[in-house]
């Protein structure tokens, strides 16, 4: 019940999502384990990801879902954290079309060898431009939440753990008839998409 919350509460936007420079890995199953990053146990391959940071362990992925690690704004470590999730099979055939010869600077390579060496497989793509819906949240929001943060559950979490949104983190709406979408910090936010202003149609005096 945590989305339609936040459905019912906040103001639905067009968002335009930018081309970003994203590296495919592979099929989860087939990664190398990385020590506070790719993690496995009992119940499968978990992706320690910084969209859920209450997600203890990671969020648990399907092992046929395509990982892929992102450079946002230029940088490979958000917080320290890699901006790494998994697509899944179709997703993957829709957004990672364009493969491209990926020019790093010296610290980027640095920084995304440990994760490459765990990849089965590494491609370099541009992914590209797509219209999203989405709702940012606002500081009215969290007043009615009772001055908490907004909780969500990102539809990848097959584990249902809710994830806080602040002031300025977006909620991607997926499915507004299941209420489906997902969390993205408000600096990733802005450095991959462009909210779309309505224009407003102003009728010519005569």
């Amino acid at each position: 019940m945590v989305n339609e919350w936040i459905l019912a509460n906040g103001e639905p936007q067009k968002a335009e999502k930018l081309e970003v420079m994203t590296f495919s890995l592979g099929e989860v199953g087939k990664l190398k384990e990385l020590d506070g990053v790719i993690l496995r146990n009992e119940n499968g391959t978990h992706l320690v990801t910084k969209e859920a940071p209450l997600a203890i362990g990671g969020c648990r992925y399907d092992d046929d879902r395509i990982a892929v690690v992102r450079i946002i704004g230029g940088k490979v470590l958000m917080g320290g954290a890699y901006d790494i999730y998994a697509l899944t099979p179709e997703n993957a055939a829709k957004r990672l079309k364009t493969p491209v010869v990926a020019k790093l600077s010296p610290i980027q390579k640095l920084e995304l060898t440990p994760i490459f060496d765990a990849a089965s497989a590494v491609t370099a793509y541009i992914t590209p431009k797509e219209i999203r819906e989405v709702i940012v949240i606002t500081p009215e929001m969290i007043s009615q939440n009772g001055g908490n943060p907004v909780p969500c559950h990102n539809e990848w979490d097959a584990e249902g753990v809710h994830t806080p949104l602040v002031e300025g983190d977006v909620f991607v709406v997926s499915d507004k008839g299941t209420a489906k979408g997902y969390r993205i910090g408000a600096e990733e936010f802005a450095e991959t998409h462009k909210l779309i202003v309505p224009t407003k149609i102003i009728d010519k005096l005569p």
